[in-house]
């Protein structure tokens, strides 16, 4: 195989095509290039390369390339015409197929490797152990369970104040709109729900205090009842005595 954008050179013999002898060729022979079996206009040079006793030898070069026309997998043949002892004659000699890499690269992509690679088994022993320390994600995935936690926490602040550290507000942060629906109410009946004395609660104290204001009472025997707003329902009671008083 060639690579696509290296030179190709070739050596070729001329011979007499009547004895097969070696022989000088008339004039300079013409090399053509043919892709995937049509000629080419690619140029080819052929030079004579003569050495001691040697006749009749030449070398052919071309360089297939993009620019060219040429790509990874087109079969590329070479074939030569010249005259030799007054014959016409010519014929293929060269072919191959171009690739897209050649040992060099192959090279290059495994000069690094160690000379004793790790078996797969233990490739996929060291995977599971990093598996098992990691988890099963809790979502689909572990990029999933990562894209819940940054929408939990993506609008936190750069600096977030440490533990114990206060907190400051900005001015109206906790608006009315920025409450749930129901958190006054919530609230309201927390604080009614306060106990101010004993079982007493604050909404007991806020209902005797306003039934003590109306003066809504109802006095039977040594007991005194003091009435809702209603007027008929009784708020809290209270029973003097000799060591003071008992509300109820």
């Amino acid at each position: 195989m060639i690579k696509l954008g290296e030179a190709v050179e070739w050596l070729f013999q001329l011979s007499k095509f009547s004895t097969g002898a070696v022989f000088a060729a008339t004039g300079t022979p013409v090399g053509v290039v043919f892709k995937n079996g049509v000629a080419d206009a690619l140029s080819v040079t052929c030079t004579i390369v003569n050495g001691a006793g040697e006749t009749g030898l030449w070398k052919a070069v071309f360089t297939p390339t993009t620019a060219a026309g040429f790509a990874a997998a087109d079969h590329v043949s070479l074939r030569v015409t010249a005259t030799v002892d007054g014959v016409a004659g010519g014929g293929i000699v060269w072919q191959d197929r171009i690739d897209s890499a050649d040992l060099t690269d192959v090279n290059a992509k495994t000069t690094n490797l160690p000379t004793d690679p790790a078996d797969e088994s233990l490739i996929i022993a060291a995977t599971d152990a990093v598996m098992t320390r990691i988890g099963s994600p809790v979502a689909a995935s572990i990029s999933a369970d990562i894209a819940a936690i940054q929408a939990k926490t993506v609008n936190l602040p750069a600096s977030p104040a440490a533990v114990g550290s206060a907190m400051t507000l900005a001015n109206d942060a906790v608006s009315a709109a920025a409450l749930k629906t129901d958190a006054v109410t919530e609230i309201v009946a927390a604080v009614l729900a306060g106990v101010v004395d004993g079982t007493v609660t604050v909404a007991d104290a806020l209902l005797a205090l306003r039934a003590w204001a109306r003066g809504v009472t109802v006095i039977t025997g040594s007991e005194v009842a003091f009435k809702k707003a209603d007027g008929t329902t009784t708020a809290f009671t209270l029973t003097p005595s000799a060591g003071g008083r008992t509300v109820a």
